[in-house]
């Protein structure tokens, strides 16, 4: 899996990962940051395996939908 493109909420606390898989089909997995002492790493809140594209620009159009704060991000 090769990470495409990484897109972070206005915070910096969410981020969404397009990736493409060996098989040349793309996916998406959204994680939060958490900040808590014994952890301070991303937590994956979703790995969306469902989710087949054969571009990333059609993965992103899929996420709008199923990513709330994402809708709100103007630079996708």
């Amino acid at each position: 899996m090769k990470d495409i493109q990484i897109i972070y909420d206005e915070a910096h606390q969410r981020r969404l990962i397009v990736f493409q898989r060996g098989d040349s089909t793309f996916g998406f997995k959204e994680e939060r940051f958490s900040a808590e002492p014994m952890e301070m790493d991303w937590i994956p809140l979703s790995l969306d395996s469902a989710c087949r594209c054969d571009t990333a620009e059609r993965v992103l159009s899929e996420t709008r939908g199923r990513v709330p704060w994402l809708r709100e991000r103007i630079e996708i």
